[in-house]
């Protein structure tokens, strides 16, 4: 069913990036103005290793042939968040408000060309949600509110011909057609 696919992918890239940030705050990270200092997470606020007031400044970071980059202030996530591979190709880019997603968010295939593209408010998926083949045709395009797809979905194949429309009601799928293209005789 047309969003489904794009649903479940979200959810994973969701899923992901939680596991990245756990993991980079696991372990610890430095900072590129003072990178012999470690970041560290108490009661959900970062701050400097030793300090007692929350961290402001800029967050850089490796972890698993990527390279993580974001902005905080007073201890909480707000401003640019980027993930690069080591050889600086973009993963994802996006921004944080007081550590959600917030705003346009893009994520890239392992060749740098855009995967999908949409925004977050309030760390769910709202408005418009674009998805896109390796060769950058759009495959698929739909709305979400507050996290829960609304309206037309359009899913479409390699050719960039239209092959799939799903209507969705706060996350329900009301109605579903596929189309396939008449051949000329």
């Amino acid at each position: 069913m047309c969003g489904y696919y794009e649903g479940k992918l979200l959810l994973f890239i969701k899923l992901v990036f939680l596991l990245l940030l756990f993991t980079f705050f696991s372990i610890g990270c430095s900072s590129n103005s003072n990178p012999n200092k470690n970041i560290v997470v108490k009661d959900g606020l970062i701050y400097r290793l030793g300090e007692d007031d929350p961290y402001s400044g800029k967050v850089l970071d490796t972890l698993k042939n990527n390279i993580i980059e974001y902005e905080v202030l007073n201890g909480i996530k707000n401003g640019e968040f980027v993930l690069t591979t080591i050889s600086g190709v973009p993963a994802i880019q996006g921004f944080i408000k007081d550590n959600k997603n917030d705003g346009k968010w893009v994520y890239f295939y392992q060749s740098g060309r855009k995967e999908s593209e949409g925004k977050f408010r309030n760390d769910l998926p709202h408005g418009k949600w674009n998805w896109y083949f390796p060769d950058g045709k759009i495959k698929s395009q739909g709305y979400y509110v507050n996290g829960k797809q609304v309206g037309t979905w359009k899913k479409f194949n390699e050719n960039g011909n239209l092959i799939k429309i799903t209507h969705y009601q706060s996350g329900i799928v009301t109605g579903e057609v596929s189309v396939k293209k008449l051949k000329s005789v």
